[in-house]
């Protein structure tokens, strides 16, 4: 009996320095959770470029001796373009990796699905997604590392205008991406007291959009200002110059993924313009340092999806630094951040926790988008 009880005594002893090794190895690692959107699903094409973007960065502070000393872990899980699923990784990623920080999800529809457990854990979440709703429910935890829908459509009228466009059309996706680029472009109008004449929408998964395009070419409009996803409008693209209508089309971020131009044809991209926060032809220095480092590592250039989780990641360095891995410190100093040099130009938050309000132009020309201007001090509004 009494060598049981000094067994006993032993084994506890033993799981209590097991349970302090383990406390201690965790401890080495700053955890940051990250939900792709998506390496499946119907955005499977932009799932590497989230992840690899993160890595990169994430390599590089840990290659120059980490944070404090510790270095970054990165934990990437799919969300199979789906909000169900990225609710799902959500809950695994508090329940089994505890991360202090959580990066994505891309899609609108899956960030406002998981946002609000992000909130109740009191996690920081740093956001590709655009709708503009995201950042205007109260959530003090959410913050957006991309040009929100209303910026990119701010950029597009705002760019029109300047061109001599003043009868602009305007035609988006119904969903919670389109219809934020679509009001916003909208709103730009306003500024120049203007309404457009002819206002269309269209729902995921249509493959027709005869009516909408018949509409826009009555309307007598001379320029379509197109805030689409990414199939639906290139075969809206497609579509519209079958029907013969030739008049120039200004989209958002989702005509600069590579897939687009594929999907709609050489001949009817030539001319477009497109706007997004991260333009890979774009002359900068930050922005061409950025594209070799990622084309040495992965083989392949970056495209939009890949510099906002590289500069996320970039600035949780700089803000771990300062805070250490407190996940409501961090909050509070990301709501504060200001004037950090990014790939996609200056992060300063604002009071809905919009980090960047820039975006560059670009005009697909040659096969190819080539940069040509840059919109900077894009402002939200309540």
């Amino acid at each position: 009996m009494k060598n049981l009880k000094y067994v006993l005594i032993f084994v506890v002893m033993l799981t209590l320095v097991g349970i302090g090794c383990e406390s201690k190895q965790e401890d080495k690692t700053i955890k940051i959770g990250q939900i792709v959107t998506s390496f499946t699903g119907d955005a499977a094409m932009y799932g590497n470029f989230q992840r690899d973007g993160a890595q990169l960065a994430a390599d590089e502070i840990n290659a120059a001796g980490g944070i404090n000393g510790k270095k970054i872990e990165l934990f990437p899980l799919d969300d199979a373009s789906k909000p169900n699923v990225a609710l799902n990784a959500m809950q695994k990623l508090l329940s089994e990796t505890k991360p202090i920080v959580l990066l994505g999800p891309d899609w609108s529809g899956n960030t406002l699905a998981v946002a609000p457990l992000a909130k109740q854990n009191k996690l920081p979440e740093m956001t590709s997604s655009k709708s503009r709703k995201i950042t205007h429910d109260g959530n003090d935890y959410i913050f957006r590392v991309v040009a929100t829908g209303p910026f990119i459509g701010q950029a597009l009228v705002d760019y029109a205008y300047k061109q001599g466009y003043r009868k602009m059309a305007i035609l988006y996706t119904n969903s919670d991406y389109g219809v934020s680029g679509g009001q916003g472009a909208k709103a730009a109008l306003a500024k120049y007291k203007l309404e457009p004449v002819a206002y269309e929408t269209y729902n995921v998964g249509d493959n027709d959009f005869t009516a909408q395009l018949l509409r826009i070419k009555k309307s007598g409009a001379d320029v379509v200002i197109d805030y689409s996803i990414q199939v639906e409008g290139a075969k809206s693209l497609r579509q519209m110059r079958e029907m013969g209508i030739k008049i120039p089309v200004f989209g958002g971020d989702a005509f600069i993924t590579p897939d687009f131009a594929k999907l709609v044809g050489p001949e009817g991209m030539e001319g477009v313009i497109a706007s997004s926060a991260f333009i890979v032809s774009n002359p900068a220095p930050e922005v061409q340092g950025f594209v070799t480092k990622y084309k040495q590592k992965f083989g392949v250039e970056p495209e939009d999806h890949a510099a906002p989780y590289y500069d996320a990641v970039k600035i949780l360095g700089q803000v771990i630094a300062k805070t250490g891995p407190d996940s409501q410190k961090i909050a509070a100093e990301l709501r504060t951040l200001k004037s950090f040099k990014g790939v996609q130009g200056d992060y300063t938050a604002d009071k809905w926790g919009n980090l960047i309000h820039h975006a560059s132009l670009a005009k697909y020309t040659g096969a190819k988008w080539v940069w040509i201007a840059d919109a900077d001090n894009l402002t939200d509004s309540e």
